[in-house]
């Protein structure tokens, strides 16, 4: 069973103490959940989450190559694809997510 959750901190909000806390509350509910691998994408710009992470024991475990492309044709196909009846997915709200990471650290209201 696998799962995804994406994160995105706005730029007024990348503050290393922020950074911080949402690494060690990751952590934190991973183990909770009892998840066995935790994959993070940062940018290859922010030499400073590297290091963070790093010391937080995380390791360097794939190059990621881009290209934009852009598209004028305004007649795109759906993005959600067709799903079967026997895939299941699980959709996790951020600010669920949010709530458990507060939670799990004992800083919740």
């Amino acid at each position: 069973m696998g799962g995804a959750i994406g994160l995105y901190v706005e730029e007024k909000h990348r503050q290393p103490d922020a950074i911080c806390l949402l690494v060690e509350g990751a952590i934190a509910l991973a183990q909770k959940l009892k998840i066995s691998d935790i994959d993070l994408l940062i940018s290859i710009e922010q030499t400073g989450v590297h290091k963070l992470l790093e010391r937080f024991g995380f390791k360097k475990a794939a190059i990621q190559y881009t290209q934009h492309y852009e598209i004028k044709d305004k007649n795109l196909p759906p993005l959600k694809p067709q799903v079967s009846q026997s895939s299941k997915f699980i959709v996790i709200n951020i600010k669920s997510v949010y709530r458990s990471i507060m939670k799990t650290l004992g800083w919740a209201n």
